[in-house]
């Protein structure tokens, strides 16, 4: 089934059912939410696989819970660093975060948007479509004025019925098969990785990336301060590239997360049918049956 996707740029006053139609919020209107309203505030934390720095950050958003996308966010028996959790999995690990199916959600990261967008694509697959991303996550919010706490809360345990949607994330096989037929695969990584000028950081991993794939870097979509760009702005990017948001994209990057981003980013310039590659190269450049291209 195809996906559909929701983005109002007009602000006003929300109410927890306007989560649902939309993928951004401002910190002006969640801080006017979180005082308001019963709603699941996400934050998310993974360690720069580039450069192995830590996401040590000791601040959260007033009532936030705490995800670490590296241990239980990801599938610690997969041999890949980032691999998607069983449904089974996700359900208890949402459940525990204080998340239900009809429970709002706002997901955010310490770095303004790296590793947010993952957690919003993971619920999205799992049924939940009332989630949001905090744009320019807690450096936004402290730039607009709001406090912060110094601990994450323990939440109540809740049950969250996971309902697994296909199309969200997909395999190697999906994309040998859309690389055959010339179909529209997006490399968020940097362009020298790209390229294969620079070497992959993991270990076993060639240098390159997977035929006809274009190279849209992550940091391209958004602005100085983490935040996604303007529509426009995003149209055009991907206009320049020669994407076709009315036909279905891959996107794909190191490990499956900043893929994410360029994910959200063209779900807000309209795209209709996107997918995540979820073993993205640290799968394909670590299989030697896979091809590989070098260049630009």
């Amino acid at each position: 089934m195809q996906k559909q996707y929701f983005y109002h740029a007009a602000r006003g006053t929300l109410s927890m059912t306007d989560l649902s139609d939309k993928v951004l919020i401002q910190p002006s209107d969640l801080h006017s939410l979180i005082s308001e309203q019963r709603l699941s505030l996400v934050r998310v934390k993974m360690q720069n696989p580039a450069d192995g720095s830590a996401d040590d950050s000791a601040d959260y958003l007033p009532g936030s819970v705490s995800l670490d996308l590296d241990e239980q966010g990801s599938d610690r028996h997969s041999s890949l660093p980032h691999t998607l959790p069983s449904a089974q999995t996700l359900a208890i690990l949402f459940g525990k975060l204080g998340i239900s199916m009809q429970t709002p959600v706002v997901i955010y990261d310490n770095r303004g948007q790296f590793c947010a967008a993952r957690v919003y694509w993971m619920l999205q697959a799992s049924g939940h479509n009332n989630v949001r991303l905090l744009d320019g996550g807690l450096p936004a919010w402290r730039d607009s004025g709001y406090f912060t706490n110094c601990e994450p809360v323990i939440p109540p345990r809740r049950q969250f019925e996971a309902v697994s949607e296909a199309g969200w994330f997909v395999d190697a096989d999906t994309v040998s098969q859309a690389m055959a037929r010339g179909g529209q695969i997006v490399d968020a990584r940097g362009p020298a990785r790209f390229s294969g000028r620079e070497p992959d950081p993991r270990e076993g991993v060639r240098a390159g990336h997977i035929p006809g794939s274009v190279n849209i870097h992550y940091r391209d979509v958004l602005d100085n301060n983490g935040k996604f760009q303007p529509v426009e702005v995003l149209s055009k990017i991907f206009e320049n590239k020669k994407i076709d948001l009315s036909e279905p994209v891959i996107c794909t990057c190191g490990s499956g997360i900043t893929a994410c981003i360029i994910a959200v980013a063209m779900t807000l310039g309209g795209a209709r049918n996107v997918s995540v590659y979820d073993g993205s190269w640290a799968e394909w450049g670590a299989d030697l049956s896979r091809p590989v291209e070098t260049g630009q």
